[in-house]
């Protein structure tokens, strides 16, 4: 009976005597006691309650967070930086200014929220029928083929389009946070020269940034729950822009009433009706020896390297905490005092790196010198995956660092803690606290963690919408060359064969003409037919062949409307002129001065006598009347294009084509036998476009001419000089 007694004891009583090894515990899947106790936090305390944010001031954009206050401002992101603007962007956290314990966030968000700006592209198209909305609703074929590439690419904004690369579709979005304790720990101590102050830091800043080059807006708390919308309540594709109540903290708003938080033992979990959310954190284990702020760039994904591009949304976020820098900058003097007494030791000859860390330390007193801080940085990626690609895309993350030298190392048991801090002005006073206890702060200097600043992600485009494209690294971009304030419109498009630049282009053109412009395209071999017979069913098309099956005369002088030439055009003399040249040269020639001047002097001739009736026979006649025997070969230069000529068919009574329509093909190929005659038939159609541009809506329609194939199709002669001649006015 006794032994029954003492087991029954022993079984009620030793749970509470005996200890836990969280090693042994972690080993087998379960959770340590660390980890346990924040599940106890969670059963009392919902997520919002956690986190720090309260109320807006908004005459001074102002937060005001548990235990501290401050602004939230959203700045462009950059495409590459140089030395000059690292020094000016340092300003941001560096200075005399910046009080002990103030916090300063600078976070890099891959948004997958993309839908607002494709809408914007979309709805740059022409409009649907107006009647019977949903009955027509597919008879524009510009909206149609938009929502269909829309529904394509929300796919993508959480895992990738491809399953051989990472293929994203995202928006990069730069916030920079600054806040201060409140004093003496208490909100009511905030008056009103604390909140003049911090409204004289945000223009401080915002001045900075303008002299970066960059634009920049504080943000509204209605700004902020729809950043945190993105971040906590995640949606798989269209979601409503989130709504400011006064009445209720800012923290209240943020979490939606069906999203329940799951913190698991490595990660947490966001569910909701609508999907699940993973959520991991990264901490840096050791930062490369050397780092430039224009290597940032790397760090979003590699351009080059598939494997290194991150398949998920993400959040980089580096915090700095700024400490008593009398204190700090003390420390620092006497850290480099005692590396030169080590430095210069007899026994420094044996061991190195004691010169390298006077090296170090002289650097840190350099710098202090120059007016930066001594800072404690934190340094945090936050990946936002599915259950079926966390795998893939923690592993993406860890290659994309390690090969920039960075090594990092998957955070656990402070999951949550460690992500409202990585939040924008996440970093309250309480949790920038629990993270220096827990070792998860390394001391740096401001100019470092200028260099660490996540400013540098993917070019976003021009400002208005036209073509709509993504980056490598996934980057929604809009392309319309309209928008260059200098006022030269004119685009290249250059790549090896096969890589897609027929297709660039007809995208680029179906753009166009969605918005009401009209194209003119000389093709060769035919990429452009299928688009034109699929627009001919909608729009006023036109694909002319020159292949003989029809009766096609490109008289030059049928359209003529200004001779001499004016202010807003060029002259129409000049460019036949041009045309009769190329005629009366062959492959490489040059037509000497004099017989430019016969030519033009009896193109002027005929155009005086007979003025639009004139043909280029015309010309050949008054040119083989000369007495001067070299005018005569002049004439028998261009006699292939005459009415008795090789090519008279093609030039012999009144123009017949029309490129009114508002796409024209022009299929060149058929003559790529007769390379002189296609280079001239091309000029005559260049000529014969700028005639229609300037004849009708050239203020308020985009027009477009595209030579495909041109290293082709202007080899010939002097056919190129004939382009930049005619369309320097055009370009205007």
């Amino acid at each position: 009976m006794a032994n029954v007694l003492e087991q029954w004891v022993m079984n009620v009583f030793k749970p509470y005597f005996v200890e836990e090894n969280p090693g042994v515990i972690y080993q087998s899947g379960g959770k340590p006691p660390s980890t346990r106790r924040l599940d106890e936090l969670l059963k009392t305390h919902s997520f919002a309650d956690l986190l720090p944010y309260e109320s807006f001031d908004e005459d001074f954009d102002i937060f005001f967070n548990d235990d501290s206050y401050g602004f939230i401002l959203e700045l462009n992101t950059m495409v590459g930086m140089n030395a000059e603007t690292v020094e000016i962007l340092a300003g941001l956290f560096s200075g005399d200014n910046i009080a002990k314990d103030t916090v300063i966030q600078h976070c890099l968000y891959a948004s997958p929220d993309v839908l607002p700006s494709m809408t914007n592209w979309s709805n740059s198209f022409i409009t649907d029928p107006t009647a019977d909305e949903d009955s027509n609703r597919n008879a524009n074929i510009f909206r149609q083929i938009s929502r269909r590439r829309i529904d394509y690419l929300m796919s993508g904004n959480w895992r990738s389009l491809s399953h051989e690369t990472s293929m994203m579709t995202r928006d990069f979005r730069s916030f920079l946070t600054f806040q201060r304790p409140y004093p003496d720990g208490k909100v009511e101590n905030v008056g009103l020269m604390d909140k003049k102050r911090m409204q004289s830091q945000q223009s401080s800043m915002k001045s900075i940034i303008k002299t970066a080059g960059l634009s920049s807006r504080l943000m509204n708390p209605a700004d902020l729950l729809d950043l945190l919308d993105t971040m906590i309540n995640s949606k798989k594709a269209k979601r409503d822009r989130r709504t400011y109540d006064e009445d209720t903290r800012i923290k209240d708003q943020v979490v939606a009433k069906d999203n329940l938080l799951l913190v698991g033992r490595d990660d947490m979990y966001m569910h909701n009706p609508d999907k699940e959310t993973h959520i991991s954190l990264f901490g840096v284990g050791k930062f490369p020896a050397g780092w430039a702020a224009w290597g940032n760039g790397e760090l979003i994904g590699s351009l080059y390297e598939d494997a290194r591009r991150i398949s998920c949304p993400f959040l980089i976020s580096l915090t700095l905490r700024y400490p008593d820098q009398l204190d700090q900058v003390g420390n620092a003097k006497i850290k480099h005092q005692r590396a030169i007494q080590m430095s210069e030791s007899p026994i420094a000859k044996s061991v190195t790196s004691w010169h390298d860390k006077r090296n170090e330390w002289e650097f840190v007193t350099r710098k202090l010198d120059e007016g930066f801080n001594t800072v404690m940085i934190n340094y945090q990626v936050v990946l936002f995956t599915n259950d079926d690609n966390k795998d893939t895309c923690e592993r993406e993350l860890i290659a994309t660092y390690k090969a920039n030298k960075w090594e990092l190392h998957k955070q656990r048991f402070v999951l949550l803690p460690a992500f409202i801090m990585a939040l924008p002005l996440g970093a309250s006073q309480t949790y920038v606290n629990f993270a220096t206890t827990k070792k998860l702060f390394k001391t740096a200097l401001s100019w470092t963690a200028t260099n660490l600043a996540p400013f540098i992600a993917e070019w976003k485009g021009t400002r208005n919408p036209l073509q709509l494209l993504t980056g490598y690294r996934g980057q929604v971009t809009n392309f319309n060359p309209w928008d260059n304030e200098e006022g030269n419109y004119n685009v290249a498009v250059a790549a090896r064969s096969g890589a897609g630049k027929s297709v660039f282009i007809q995208d680029f053109i179906l753009s166009v003409l969605g918005q009401g412009g009209r194209a003119w395209v000389f093709d060769r071999g035919r990429s452009f037919e299928q688009l034109c017979n699929l627009l001919s069913l909608h729009y006023s098309t036109q694909f002319l062949v020159f292949d003989g099956s029809e009766k096609v005369s490109l008289n030059p002088f049928t359209n003529v409307r200004n001779w001499e030439g004016s202010e807003d055009s060029g002259s129409e003399r000049i460019m036949i002129h041009n045309l009769l040249v190329q005629m009366a040269t062959r492959d490489g020639e040059t037509l000497p001065a004099e017989r430019q001047t016969w030519l033009d002097v009896a193109l002027n001739e005929a155009w005086v006598a007979k003025g639009n009736e004139c043909e280029i026979t015309d010309v050949y006649e008054i040119l083989h009347r000369h007495e001067d025997v070299r005018s005569r070969d002049l004439a028998d230069a261009i006699q292939p294009f005459t009415r008795e000529g090789l090519y008279g068919h093609y030039f012999a009574g009144p123009s017949n084509i029309d490129l009114s329509d508002d796409f024209v093909v022009l299929e060149m190929k058929e003559l790529d036998g007769m390379p002189q005659l296609q280079t001239i038939v091309l000029l005559i159609l260049m000529m014969r476009i700028e005639q229609t541009m300037y004849s009708r809506d050239r203020e308020i329609r985009k027009q477009v001419v595209c030579i495909d194939e041109a290293w082709k199709l202007l080899s010939y002669g002097n056919a190129a000089e004939f382009v930049v001649e005619g369309y320097r006015t055009v370009r205007k």
